[in-house]
């Protein structure tokens, strides 16, 4: 058989329609998750560089602490996945009330950490003065919506390892059109609203997200997800909660040096001079670079929830040729979508931002990365495929050693050593991810990655 025919049998025998119903309505819901986000963005703007820069700061805080305490979501979907592909269906369930608990108690006790050491943490990440008061407000709303966003998160997770991906697009989009207005309205005081500033656009993020948490929960009751008593038998969980914590806890320290990787990239960016114009121009690029990877991270989770229900359902071959599609498919495709945006950087930036200097920072950090799209997209499935898995010991080590041992470094010494300022931190940012794309591809080509599937346990 040639090599031509190979490829042909290979592509002719991949479920194209089930990946793409699964993909488009999680790319959605991602957009919906960006536009908010672009929205706090464009009004923290409108109002000055240090509302906008706060704003930065504070989303670098917020999915370091979304990590910690929603990477049992990781484990959820590879546990339930799995299940569901076994059809282990009341076992599923119970995954879903034992993490659901786990969230809720674990947003709690990380608002309460977050807010005793809210000064220290401003500190570590060397917050200017001028900023300062700005940078905590918006903190503090962060963590006072941290329960509300574990609980709509952990939900999305688990109708997504069922499958269902309407339900959370449909909630995402109240979220997005009650924060959106919540923004103008509050923020700058569009609608006839008194204009309250940057204390209006983190208000009207609290509020949008404790509506979703409460549909969201709702929607889970509705859809029988999870068991009319949520917290399952002890002498279950006993059983259970060692596979959850198992794929688990790889992740959520894998995913804490990640994105503490990400909040000392941004100190080294604000030990630059002009480090308002470059934090702001760096929060903005990151923004934008967020919308071209919302259908690769639509990819990742498809490719945990197809490769979960395959091991799950013992067909070990089959899930490999799932994940070798994927990988495929979603890195080609990406990286077209990637170039199709070079031609429009210079106006986004200058539609994002009326600061030259952050408009450069925009351009410079978007060039960069979108070139760096073959591999971010790459390794994104890659570490998708792991958690469906559950193999998310081979990121634990990989991952963090790029970000540490590779970009910071390196980004330092771009930066400050040889002045070349931001640009020389998404120059590293760039080769620390194609070492760590590869790394991963290597992985999953040679690695005995499917033995790390659940082994049995009872419903």
């Amino acid at each position: 058989m040639s090599m031509l025919t190979k490829w042909k049998s290979f592509f002719s025998d991949i479920p194209y329609n089930e990946i793409w119903t699964l993909v488009w309505p999680q790319t959605a819901t991602m957009l919906c998750t960006i536009v908010i986000s672009l929205t706090d963005v464009y009004v923290g703007g409108r109002i000055n560089s240090n509302v906008q820069a706060s704003i930065g700061v504070g989303a670098q805080l917020h999915a370091l602490f979304m990590v910690i305490g929603t990477s049992i979501g990781v484990g959820a979907i590879s546990a339930v996945s799995q299940s569901l592909g076994a059809k282990r269906f009341g076992r599923a369930k119970k995954y879903a009330g034992l993490v659901i608990i786990y969230a809720v108690v674990m947003a709690i006790l990380l608002a309460f950490l977050g807010y005793a050491f809210r000064y220290q943490i401003m500190d570590l990440l060397q917050v200017r003065e001028e900023m300062l008061d700005t940078a905590i407000m918006f903190f503090n709303f962060i963590l006072f919506a941290l329960p509300f966003q574990y609980t709509h998160y952990i939900s999305t997770t688990l109708f997504r390892a069922n499958k269902e991906v309407i339900k959370p697009l449909l909630i995402i989009l109240v979220i997005a059109v009650f924060n959106i207005f919540g923004d103008f309205a509050l923020g700058l005081g569009y609608f006839g609203f008194t204009a309250y500033g940057g204390q209006g656009i983190a208000f009207a993020t609290w509020c949008s997200y404790f509506l979703g948490a409460i549909i969201a929960m709702v929607a889970l009751y509705k859809n029988n997800i999870f068991e009319k008593y949520i917290i399952p038998q002890v002498r279950w969980m006993k059983k259970a909660a060692p596979y959850l914590f198992k794929v688990a806890l790889p992740a959520i320290t894998m995913q804490f040096l990640w994105q503490f990787g990400y909040l000392v990239l941004f100190a080294i960016v604000a030990a630059l001079p002009d480090s308002v114009s470059a934090l702001a121009g760096l929060t903005v690029g990151m923004r934008i670079e967020s919308i071209l990877f919302m259908p690769a991270v639509a990819f990742n989770a498809t490719a945990s929830i197809m490769v979960g229900n395959a091991l799950g359902a013992g067909k070990r071959e089959e899930a490999k040729k799932i994940g070798l599609a994927i990988i495929i498919f979603g890195s080609v495709l990406m990286s077209f979508i990637g170039l199709c945006l070079l031609p429009f950087v210079d106006n986004l930036a200058g539609i994002l931002s009326d600061d030259s200097n952050a408009q450069w920072n925009i351009i410079a950090y978007l060039y960069i990365n979108i070139f760096s799209t073959p591999f971010t997209v790459g390794g994104l499935i890659v570490n998708g495929i792991m958690v469906g898995a559950g193999a998310t010991i081979y990121a634990l080590f990989i991952n963090p050693i790029c970000v540490w041992c590779i970009r910071l470094p390196l980004g330092w010494f771009l930066a400050h050593t040889l002045d070349y300022g931001p640009a020389g931190v998404y120059v590293a940012m760039l080769l620390s991810m194609a070492i760590q794309a590869s790394s991963m591809f290597v992985v999953f080509l040679k690695a005995n990655w499917t033995q790390h599937t659940m082994r049995k346990i009872k419903d």
